[in-house]
């Protein structure tokens, strides 16, 4: 298969669900990504939040995410997209004066990096430096399926390939921050609290070296479609897996690869 060539990296965003199941990620290449309405939110929510760190109201960046939305989800959606950016525009956290300032210019930085002969891209969400002065990545989610904790471990392979390609990018260590959970700012619970408490910022908190451990293994991974060698691992994911489960992705694999 062919992937992890410099004209054919690996997605950052992909490699969750390539060291869970290698099935999975083979399967997209049959059928072509299909974005719901909660990966629309959670991309506006992204949006609106490059647009404030640029420089601009809350206004101003409710605005242009809602702009580039426009006819493709319900009021009711949009409503909570504007509620979440506004939240994260007032919470002191993510302003200039927060203890975990972002760098304006990380926003959306893409990435495009070489990591033990195999290649890598992404478009990576930021970067703040903390009150440590040392460098971190941030992944913004969105998602309800997972809680903040979960979302630390279950997208750990795509912020620690984040991490690596941000430290070649910046030529300085780019630590691994964490998850921050944007849903964490609405709802009848949270927005109770003070929008500077609300449970957002889910820390990592993960050793040195652990980065370059998950790198490692993604990189077998890598090797192994390469070589055409897929590792199916049924479970939950099974739900949302365009083969739609063991029953049937086993005959596709087997028509399109040869598995």
């Amino acid at each position: 298969m062919k992937i992890g060539t410099k004209e054919d990296p690996v997605r950052c965003s992909a490699l969750p669900m390539l060291i869970t199941c290698s099935g999975f990620h083979a399967l997209r290449f049959v059928y072509p990504d299909s974005s719901g309405s909660a990966a629309e939110m959670g991309t506006a929510v992204g949006r609106g939040a490059e647009v404030f760190h640029h420089g601009e109201s809350a206004d101003k960046a409710v605005e242009v995410a809602l702009k580039e939305i426009e006819g493709r989800l319900t009021g009711a959606e949009l409503t909570q997209i504007e509620e979440t950016i506004r939240a994260y525009a007032e919470d002191p956290r993510n302003g200039p004066l927060g203890s975990m300032q972002v760098l304006p210019e990380s926003q959306e930085q893409n990435l495009n990096f070489e990591y033990k002969g195999i290649w890598f891209s992404g478009h990576m969400d930021q970067i703040r430096r903390h009150e440590d002065g040392k460098l971190y990545v941030w992944d913004l989610k969105n998602g309800r399926a997972y809680g903040g904790v979960q979302m630390v471990n279950a997208y750990a392979a795509q912020l620690a390939m984040y991490s690596i390609g941000a430290t070649q990018f910046y030529g300085e260590p780019v630590r691994y921050g964490g998850i921050v959970r944007t849903r964490g700012y609405i709802g009848k619970t949270n927005s109770k609290l003070y929008v500077g408490d609300r449970p957002v910022f889910f820390h990592a908190n993960w050793p040195d070296g652990a980065a370059e451990y998950l790198a490692d293994r993604i990189v077998v991974a890598v090797k192994r479609l390469q070589n055409d060698e897929i590792d199916l691992c049924p479970g939950g994911h099974c739900n949302f897996c365009p083969g739609g489960g063991i029953a049937n992705c086993t005959k596709i694999l087997s028509e399109e690869f040869g598995r």
